[in-house]
């Protein structure tokens, strides 16, 4: 063991020295060594040899600068999407508003008015600003905002049907990403789920014979993440609403937007996700993402009647799951977007939807036009592509779109395409389609074309 390095050392040799406070390189140095003791037991007991003592040396660092890369650069950031889904999970679903981003530096490294209002002095609850904008907006009653919308249902359920019957129709028993299903949410909120009607068929007779004195509440789900077809029967919420009952009947709508902001130019099935006073006259709760449709960040909205919210806003469960002034400051800045009637063009996600295939199409080929003469061992074609809103929402939306295809005369494959570009800066997030390596210009943003031609030009000359 005398051929190992001593800890002093190597916190002063010169490719670690300020590379972390000196005990957390100490911590990462330690963690090498044993690292080394456990892999070179045969070699660590011979008599003291300066290569070998200098082979250690470098695998310890070697080693401990791979640990500071991992602990200072895998963080969050930005990212290039070429996928052709719009509210892509993966990639953080809607982008946020310049407008929002330039608010927030302006405003983040300050004490902040989050709870106190200043005309008046007096204590204000922290998202009062974002609920007066929901309501304005939707012609809701009152509103509750939570960190998401399964937070909402959670919410929702522990209020209304603790130890109750949750009525829902079997068709609608989804599940959403990370495999989490609702029935799970239902039973881990403290209801009890109470199944009504068959996957392909439920009638308002399986509502009315499922309620009882142990009902806590009917809820009915939107199918945003898939379709049934064929030999089909759905509830509406206007049927549901007229059977008489003392209990909430809540919609968990997953996605939603606002009357009169989706000027769309393709036809879409968006109708059903328009919130407006026509919609909530028919339901007491109703609950959705903002991070959807509506282009904000990760938050639950929950608007309706007012006697139900304020039974969900005393619940201690509500302090679980409210925002923090980060969020808050997003929600609000992005609700006041939808005050301006030029508003939908500034959020960078959303504006895709009014896309227009034709003018996609000369934009890929004004790209391919600029680089081709710069290119030498690959080959750039347009493509006819189909983008898809993502993110759980519409899942039969179809938009058509322009990709650009790349190939090389290297013999890349398309995965090997697929690594390059993912591990370029930014990386570049694209799909394979019969072999073909796409980039969909449909997700593009404004300045992304700049980073895709740099990756491109060091794809030809490497």
């Amino acid at each position: 063991m005398r051929n190992i390095p001593d800890i002093n050392s190597l916190l002063n040799h010169p490719q670690l020295s300020g590379k972390l406070k000196q005990n957390l390189l100490a911590k990462l140095i330690r963690q090498q060594i044993n690292i080394l003791k456990e892999t070179s037991k045969d070699s660590l007991n011979l008599a003291v040899d300066k290569n070998e003592r200098s082979l250690l040396t470098k695998k310890i660092i070697t080693g401990v600068l791979k640990d500071v890369e991992k602990l200072t650069n895998y963080n969050i950031k930005r990212v290039i999407n070429g996928s052709g889904v719009i509210l892509n999970t993966n990639l953080g679903r809607s982008p946020i508003p310049q407008t929002v981003v330039e608010y927030l530096s302006q405003n983040l490294n300050a004490y902040l008015d989050l709870e106190v209002d200043i005309e008046s002095g007096k204590r204000i609850e922290r998202t009062h600003n974002a609920e007066n904008l929901l309501k304005f907006l939707t012609d809701a009653q009152s509103c509750l905002i939570v960190n998401n919308n399964a937070a909402a249902l959670t919410l929702i359920i522990n209020t209304f049907s603790l130890n109750k019957d949750v009525i829902i129709s079997r068709g609608e028993l989804v599940e959403i990403g990370g495999n989490f299903r609702l029935p799970d949410i239902i039973e881990a909120s403290g209801g009890i789920l109470k199944e009504i009607g068959s996957t392909n068929k439920t009638k308002i007779t399986d509502y009315e014979k499922a309620l009882n004195n142990e009902t806590g509440l009917i809820l009915k789900c939107h199918k945003s993440n898939f379709k049934v077809l064929g030999f089909t029967q759905d509830v509406d919420l206007l049927s549901i609403n007229q059977l008489k009952r003392k209990i909430p009947l809540v919609y968990d709508l997953g996605s939603g937007i606002f009357e009169g902001y989706l000027d769309v130019k393709q036809t879409m099935p968006i109708n059903d996700f328009i919130i407006n006073a026509k919609m909530l006259q028919h339901l007491d709760l109703l609950c959705f993402s903002a991070d959807k449709l509506l282009g904000s960040l990760q938050a639950g909205i929950i608007l309706g009647k007012e006697k139900y919210i304020n039974k969900l806003r005393i619940n201690p469960l509500y302090r679980s799951l409210r925002l923090d002034k980060v969020s808050i400051m997003i929600l609000e800045k992005c609700l006041q977007l939808y005050l301006k009637q030029e508003s939908f063009d500034e959020f960078p996600g959303l504006k895709v939807l009014n896309i227009d295939k034709t003018n996609l199409k000369s934009t890929v080929q004004n790209f391919i036009n600029w680089l081709k003469p710069e290119i030498n061992s690959l080959i750039l074609r347009p493509i006819e592509t189909q983008a898809i809103l993502g993110g759980g929402s519409i899942s039969d939306l179809k938009l058509d779109s322009y990709g650009l295809i790349i190939e090389s005369m290297k013999n890349l494959t398309a995965n090997s395409l697929n690594k390059f570009f993912r591990l370029s800066k930014p990386a570049i997030i694209g799909q394979i389609q019969h072999n073909q390596y796409i980039i969909d210009f449909a997700t593009l943003l404004n300045d992304d074309l700049t980073y895709l031609a740099k990756a491109i030009k060091e794809l030809d000359l490497s």
